[in-house]
């Protein structure tokens, strides 16, 4: 893990059903993140709306891929 590059959360809640987590960023870094969600899973499709900070995001595990 690389310690400088770790992000503020608060997480919300997670669903037991998807296995899904979300989250509330704390700070400014939703782009940083959503960029490297985007890396692990080269198959997703680029973003289609700007994101923004403050609101909630969808991470799941998925085999050994983590996708939001």
């Amino acid at each position: 893990m690389n310690i400088p590059e770790t992000r503020s959360v608060q997480l919300i809640r997670v669903d037991p059903d998807s296995e899904c987590f979300y989250a509330l960023l704390i700070r400014d870094d939703l782009p940083i993140i959503i960029n490297a969600f985007k890396g692990w899973d080269a198959k997703k499709l680029p973003l289609s709306i700007e994101p923004k900070p403050n609101i909630p995001v969808c991470a799941q595990y998925e085999g050994d891929n983590l996708w939001h």
